[in-house]
């Protein structure tokens, strides 16, 4: 569907506007899981930082034109959802820390796919209606080398059938 929203990218769904509705998401859940927007550990990580988090990467978009000439993007999005655990922690603690990461992780997708994908709604006067463009993968990580975390890493792509029309926004 194109060409609705000329002048303006506010009738379609950006990787801001996915940002926003997962966060509200993952806030909501009720164990209390934080949120970070986490593109560079350097800059992004806060001392005060609490645990469990969903870290959210930086995602990237494809576009891909179909045999109609029209022309989709789909987002993919990795988040992580991670634990703090002890320096001393042993294998089975960190197993448990997968487990729990990785149920929190599916429990928070299920509830996304609930609100944004089973029915067409509306956020900001943006009309949602995605759909999942690829299987969801958990991968497991585990202490980086500044920390013990541990946790589930998510990945799954996702597009919505309301796309940018690139005339729209040219003179001529």
């Amino acid at each position: 569907m194109c060409g609705a929203w000329p002048d303006t990218f506010a009738g379609v769904v950006t990787v801001n506007v996915i940002r926003e509705l997962f966060k509200a998401v993952v806030e909501s859940y009720r164990e209390g899981v934080a949120w970070a927007s986490q593109w560079s550990e350097v800059l992004d990580t806060e001392t005060d930082r609490h645990y469990p988090i969903c870290l959210w990467a930086p995602p990237t978009v494809t576009l891909t034109a179909d045999a109609n000439g029209i022309t989709t993007s789909t987002i993919n999005l990795t988040v992580s959802f991670v634990d703090n655990t002890a320096s001393e922690r042993t294998s089975d603690q960190r197993d448990q820390a997968y487990e729990r990461e990785q149920t929190v992780a599916t429990h928070v997708w299920l509830r996304f796919c609930e609100l944004y994908m089973q029915e067409e709604t509306t956020y900001q006067g943006v009309n949602i209606a995605l759909t999942q463009a690829g299987p969801v993968t958990m991968t497991a990580i585990w202490d980086g080398p500044e920390s013990q975390m541990t946790g589930c890493r998510m990945t799954v792509a996702i597009s919505s059938p309301y796309q940018f029309c690139a005339s729209d926004y040219f003179d001529a």
